[in-house]
C-alpha cells in the first residue's frame, strides 16, 4: 500500500525531494484548480524523478470558482453570496471560471468541497443568489455539486482534451495514472484511455450514477477510487464502507486491477493531533480493504503537511 498525495501546482523541486526525504513516491496534481500550465509544469517537475510515480486528476464536469484575492473568504449561517459567470471573486460575489451555473434551480442544495452548504435562493439578473446554511469557508477553485440534481457526466469536457495535448508535448516518463473525475459511464475512462493510451486509466466513482455502472466502467479502467468526500452527500457511513468492500472485491476479481480509496482522514490531523483518534477506528477499517493506493486530499496543502506525511508513512510501514 502506498499513500498518493496531493501536492500543489507551485511544488518546487526542494519540496519534492523533502517528500522523498519522507518516504513519499507517489504524487497527485488536480487539474481542477489552478491554470492548466502551472499544473503541467507541476506534473513534469515530478514526472522526471527517479523512482516516483506521478497520477493527474481530469477535473470533470464540477463547477468551480476562480481566485480569491486573499484565496479564502469566510462566510455565516445566513449570508447571502451572488455567484456570477466570469466575474472577479470577492466576498459578496464569487465567480464560476470554468463552467455555467444554468442548471440550477431555486431551492437546489449546494455543497462547496470546503464544506460550505448552501442553497439556491433566487435568479437574480446577474446571477443566482445563495444562502450559505452553515458558518464556513470558500476557497479559490473550490468546487460546488448540486446534491438535488447531480449531472451525469459522459464525455470528457474541451478543457481536459486540452490537458492532454498539453502534456503530450513533452513525454512524462513516470507519469502513471490518469484519474477521470465523475465516471459516471464507460464512456468516461473509454474516451480517457485514447488520449492518454500508455498510461492507467483510475476511474473517480464520486456519484450514484458511477455506483450504479461501476462493472462497465471497471471494465473500461485499470482500477476505481471510491471517492468519499462527494459520495458522502449520498451515502451514509456503513453504505460508504460497503461500496469499498463491493470495489474493492471487483477489482481483486480482474487480475490487475487497482483499488484507491481517497480519504480527508487526516484533516483532523491538521488542526488538531489528538483529535485524529476519532478517526482512527474507520481509517484502519479502509486500510483492512487492503488498497493499493490511500489518496490524501487537501490535507496536503496544509503547512503542516510534512507532519502529515510522516504519520502517513507510519501506516504505510504497518
Amino acid at each position: 500500500m502506498k499513500f498518493l498525495y496531493t501536492v500543489k501546482r507551485t511544488a518546487t523541486a526542494e519540496v519534492l525531494d523533502r517528500y522523498a526525504q519522507l518516504g513519499a513516491s507517489a504524487f497527485r496534481v488536480n487539474f481542477g484548480r489552478g491554470s492548466l500550465e502551472e499544473n503541467a509544469q507541476c506534473v513534469e517537475r515530478i514526472a522526471q524523478r527517479e523512482g516516483v510515480e506521478a497520477f493527474l486528476d481530469l477535473p470533470g464536469c464540477k463547477p468551480r470558482l476562480g481566485a480569491y484575492p486573499n484565496g479564502r473568504e469566510t462566510y455565516a449561517k445566513g449570508e447571502a453570496i451572488l455567484l456570477e459567470d466570469g466575474a472577479a471573486c470577492s466576498h459578496a460575489v464569487c465567480s464560476l471560471c470554468n463552467d455555467t451555473s444554468e442548471g440550477y434551480a431555486v431551492g437546489d442544495a449546494i455543497a462547496a468541497s470546503s464544506g460550505l452548504k448552501l442553497r439556491v435562493r433566487a435568479r437574480t439578473p446577474r446571477g443566482w443568489e445563495l444562502t450559505a446554511q452553515n458558518d464556513g469557508d470558500l476557497y479559490s477553485y473550490c468546487g460546488f455539486f448540486n446534491i438535488d440534481r447531480p449531472r451525469k457526466r459522459t464525455a470528457l469536457s474541451e478543457q481536459e482534451r486540452e490537458i492532454a495535448a498539453r502534456l503530450h508535448r513533452k513525454a512524462c516518463k513516470n507519469l502513471v495514472g490518469i484519474c477521470p473525475s465523475f465516471a459516471d459511464a464507460a464512456q468516461v475512462p473509454r474516451e480517457t484511455r485514447r488520449l492518454f493510451p500508455e498510461q492507467k486509466i483510475l476511474s473517480k466513482i464520486e456519484t450514484p450514477y458511477g455506483v450504479e455502472n461501476l462493472a462497465s466502467i471497471l471494465g473500461e479502467s485499470d482500477g476505481v477510487m471510491l471517492c468519499r468526500g462527494d459520495l458522502s452527500l449520498f451515502y451514509a457511513e456503513e453504505e460508504m464502507y460497503r461500496l469499498g468492500e463491493r470495489m474493492a472485491r471487483a477489482c481483486r476479481a480482474e487480475a490487475g486491477k487497482i483499488f484507491i480509496v481517497a480519504t480527508d482522514f487526516f484533516s483532523h490531523f491538521v488542526q488538531d493531533e489528538r483529535a485524529m483518534e476519532a478517526d482512527l477506528p474507520v481509517l484502519e477499517k479502509y486500510l483492512a480493504l487492503r488498497p493499493e493506493y490511500v489518496l490524501i486530499n487537501e490535507t496536503s496543502y496544509s503547512p503542516r503537511w510534512e507532519k502529515i506525511v510522516g504519520k502517513c508513512q507510519e501506516y504505510a510501514g504497518l
